[in-house]
């Protein structure tokens, strides 16, 4: 999963992007870095600044990063810390028959790292995303056979290195912050949820940032955290800790804007989480939650920007409602074991990152259960 890497090495990708998709992105991390004043490793997983995504990756039909079609495309990636290095891959492969339009460079950072290939350096890996295929079996298809090629470039003599700079990060947030407008709307729907199930107790959790940077590898990297491989092209939200029990009466109710409804992600989800290992074992969508929240807002015009599901040990067939199992290890959530709700949102409409927590309301959870 992770590698070191010399200063004047390279990782080069040559493949397919994904078939259509509401997301892809390819991006390398420090995985393990080496703090020499401690003399220890600590996990970082953090990202090295922005991701290559569908809105700027450089492919066959998306030249130079232009418009185009970004999916199922030609594209070759070459990720390193030197100029000299990506240079002289460039002219390879073009020696090579690939055209200079498809080539993209993930720059890794390296005044910020320990690039070297001893046992006191950093560990790197490379993470592609990818969400929500728009035709399943082609998705599955690409998955089992993802139609690339990995090479290590390693030159036959040590480079005279020429490193790159940190490179400037694409700015979150457009100053637009009109989802906020709909807190009015957010709190009538609170309001009629607590009504729908008035005759239990309720807790409500509190939502927070759970990653909050503008950069979170760089801040793993400082504070010598893990950011449990964060990407810049998402914000992410996430609940203070709960435990859910199998009382039929005892269940969450998650609820807020949609964020994709409303523009302010191309892409959106909530998935519950086991506190103690980190084990997502469930997710739903921001396609699925469309039009979920008009029942409880029938005169509201707005309902259709908002959203409301039910996450139980047993659903009963209720279709807005996700399962929480338990009893089968790392795939469910022990009913004594704590837990947490996580949000994403993965690229604002029309931009190329994901947008500032300063112009999203965040999602809620209430959590109800008999009262005694």
């Amino acid at each position: 999963m992770d590698w070191h890497l010399g200063p004047d090495e390279a990782v080069v990708y040559i493949g397919k992007t994904p078939p259509e998709c509401s997301y892809f992105s390819y991006r390398s991390y420090v995985f393990d870095k080496f703090y020499p004043n401690e003399g220890i490793y600590k996990r970082i997983f953090g990202d090295l600044g922005d991701a290559l995504n569908l809105k700027t990756v450089k492919t066959e039909g998306t030249p130079d990063g232009g418009d185009g079609d970004p999916f199922n495309q030609t594209t070759l990636i070459i990720s390193t810390a030197d100029k000299g290095i990506d240079e002289r891959v460039r002219n390879a492969a073009g020696s090579a028959g690939y055209p200079p339009p498809i080539m993209n460079t993930d720059v890794i950072p390296s005044s910020i790292l320990n690039m070297g290939l001893d046992n006191s350096s950093d560990t790197f890996a490379f993470v592609i995303r990818v969400n929500f295929f728009k035709d399943e079996l082609a998705g599955e298809a690409y998955v089992s056979d993802p139609l690339g090629t990995v090479l290590r470039i390693t030159p036959a003599e040590p480079a005279t290195l020429d490193p790159y700079k940190v490179p400037d990060l694409r700015v979150r947030g457009t100053g637009n912050a009109s989802e906020l407008d709909l807190m009015p709307d957010l709190n009538e729907l609170r309001r009629a949820i607590l009504d729908r199930y008035g005759d239990l107790g309720s807790t409500e959790l509190e939502t927070h940032v759970w990653l909050y940077t503008p950069a979170q590898g760089y801040d793993g990297i400082q504070r010598g955290v893990n950011v449990f491989g964060s990407n810049r092209d998402t914000f992410y939200l996430n609940t203070t800790p709960f435990t859910l029990g199998d009382d039929p009466n005892e269940f969450l109710i998650v609820y807020g804007v949609n964020h994709a409804a409303t523009g302010k992600a191309t892409y959106s989800n909530f998935a519950l989480y086991g506190a103690d290992i980190l084990n997502g074992v469930g997710c739903v969508n921001s396609q699925d939650l469309s039009g979920t929240a008009e029942e409880y807002l029938p005169e509201n015009p707005d309902a259709e920007l908002l959203y409301v599901w039910k996450v139980a040990r047993s659903c009963g067939g209720d279709p807005d409602c996700l399962e929480i199992p338990s009893g089968v290890k790392a795939y469910g959530i022990e009913l004594d074991q704590p837990a947490y709700v996580g949000f994403r949102g993965y690229l604002e409409q029309n931009m190329t990152v994901s947008s500032s927590y300063d112009e999203i309301l965040y999602d809620r959870v209430i959590k109800f259960s008999p009262i005694k």
